[in-house]
């Protein structure tokens, strides 16, 4: 079994807001292949399905981005889900828009929802980055990462949803280079041809 997190803040305030696209990505790869029945559990949205040919567990968090933890350590423990096979997808400040990285383990950079899931079950576990940029002020970036795309970026990130949906395979069977390797290599054609 593998655990795909997208992490965010409940609430129609927060929703489609850059802090959010954890809970966008996982959205939205959801109603592509047409993965509507969410339950309440473990504080949190969940739904359970054969994904890939692997046993999916998709999960967003209903606590405020500072608890995620908690209720992601509910979960894990129930299941017993090794830390290798969860994967957490959220905004990284330091990427610009359009950019993507995935590690497993290391640091959480000051983001509130990692700091809370590295405290209740470790940091060992794979994080996937979608690149959000960041303000010029840091004195700005709560209202920032709480704000909504500008439109020019939209496309870039919808390009993303479109690409993690068809190639999240690789991602669960630990290709992750491969996953890269063909995302730059598509954004290239595109810059190259002018599409974006």
């Amino acid at each position: 079994m593998k655990l795909v997190i997208g992490l965010g803040n409940p609430g129609s305030k927060y929703k489609n807001t850059r802090h959010n696209i954890g809970f966008s990505v996982i959205e939205s790869i959801c109603s592509k292949y047409n993965i509507l029945d969410f339950t309440d559990k473990f504080d949190g949205k969940l739904t359970r399905k054969k994904f890939f040919n692997h046993d999916i567990l998709f999960f967003m968090p209903m606590t405020y981005m500072n608890n995620s933890g908690i209720p992601i350590s509910k979960l894990v423990n129930f299941y017993k889900i090794p830390l290798e096979n969860i994967f957490v997808i959220y905004d990284d400040l330091d990427l610009t828009v359009g950019k993507i990285r995935i590690k497993i383990g290391g640091g959480n950079a000051g983001h509130n929802g990692l700091k809370s899931i590295d405290q209740h079950i470790g940091n060992n576990y794979y994080k996937i980055k979608i690149g959000i940029d960041k303000p010029q002020e840091t004195s700005m970036i709560t209202n920032y990462v709480l704000g909504k795309f500008e439109e020019n970026d939209l496309s870039k990130i919808n390009r993303i949803f479109d690409f993690l949906a068809d190639n999240f395979n690789l991602i669960l069977n630990h290709e992750n280079e491969k996953f890269l390797n063909l995302y730059y290599s598509n954004l290239n054609k595109e810059v190259k041809n002018n599409k974006i």
